[in-house]
């Protein structure tokens, strides 16, 4: 992978969908446990306003407010660090030290929030190699057990299968020709 430092922020940042100014609170606490980050940026028709983040409903639940979760979730957005979605990773960097924050909203040309990013989403994601499933188990497949003794599985695994196997029951399966 390039070094993320010199790669656009666009390209390392995870994708969001900005909540709507006139959108409730409500939706706002149930989008935020859903979302891969702690913050939900907040849009005003083509225009970012804010976002809303879990530190924000910690405050109103302090405050003793969220009562009327009805209300419109622009009465709560908070100022939120943004970066364009062309800076650099080393820009990124630069912001979330000066910020003092882990989060930033990346906006496209536009203005529009369109992801968002961490220093997490920085690091080289490596790519878990799948492990195909074994097959037949203890030796039980479609086939039986048959195809032990046909040759097709030579080894101390399969031999060790077979013996278990014989040790349950006894009577071998008839041999198809």
């Amino acid at each position: 992978m390039n070094d993320p430092l010199i790669l656009p922020v666009g390209l390392l940042a995870r994708p969001i969908e900005p909540l709507n100014a006139e959108d409730s609170l409500e939706r706002a606490i149930r989008l935020l446990p859903l979302v891969t980050s702690s913050v939900l940026p907040i849009v005003q028709g083509e225009t970012y306003i804010g976002a809303i983040s879990e530190y924000t409903l910690q405050k109103v639940l302090e405050e003793g407010g969220g009562q009327n979760r009805s209300e419109a979730v622009e009465k709560y957005a908070d100022s939120w660090p943004t970066i364009p979605a062309h800076a650099t990773g080393a820009e990124a960097i630069r912001l979330f030290a000066q910020h003092n924050t882990d989060t930033l909203i990346v906006l496209d040309a536009n203005g529009i929030p369109v992801a968002v990013l961490s220093p997490s989403d920085m690091f080289e994601k490596r790519v878990a190699m799948q492990v195909p499933p074994l097959v037949g188990g203890n030796g039980y497949t479609i086939r039986g057990l048959s195809h032990f003794r046909s040759g097709e599985r030579r080894g101390w695994r399969a031999r060790t299968i077979q013996y278990r196997c014989f040790i349950a029951n006894p009577v071998p399966p008839k041999r198809r020709c």
